[in-house]
């Protein structure tokens, strides 16, 4: 199933990961669950994440300039919503858990569907990598004196 997704991935080295991140287990001695749709890696930088996010960047890119061009009536989802007075650091903990649980409910539901649309057997035209991204940020208020955030020169 490995060479569906990617022809060149060495499949053990996937099970491999998928078991040392949990999201599959041994059920027998041959035999596999996946008890998780999905992985959240916790090492340092790579050249596999820098990829990821790069392509993530990329595909925000190419949503905002097509949601830019005026010829373009029809708008590729591009929504958001923050806190219109910035939110107090302490709430930040509950703010995360909160959106990570919504945002992980809606992102199953969206794979559910993505699921009943895209397989092998179904009669369709051509294909094109489709989805949804989701992330948090926290961006520092304004220093009221300098009128830079933090970081910035």
């Amino acid at each position: 199933m490995v060479k569906c997704v990617d022809a060149e991935a060495d499949a053990h080295v996937v099970l491999a990961e998928l078991l040392r991140t949990g999201v599959v287990v041994r059920s027998g001695e041959q035999h596999f669950r996946v008890v998780s749709r999905s992985v959240m890696l916790t090492e340092g930088i790579s050249s596999q994440r820098i990829e990821y996010h790069t392509n993530g960047l990329a595909r925000l890119a190419a949503t905002l300039e097509y949601n830019m061009d005026p010829k373009h009536t029809d708008k590729r989802l591009d929504r958001r919503v923050h806190a219109d007075r910035g939110l107090p650091m302490e709430l930040v903990p509950a703010f995360e858990s909160y959106a990570r649980d919504k945002v992980g409910d809606f992102l199953l539901e969206l794979d559910n569907w993505l699921a009943l649309h895209t397989k092998d057997d179904m009669e369709y035209g051509e294909r094109v990598d489709a989805g949804v991204t989701a992330f948090a940020y926290l961006t520092p208020i304004a220093d009221k004196h300098s009128g830079t955030s933090p970081g910035e020169s």
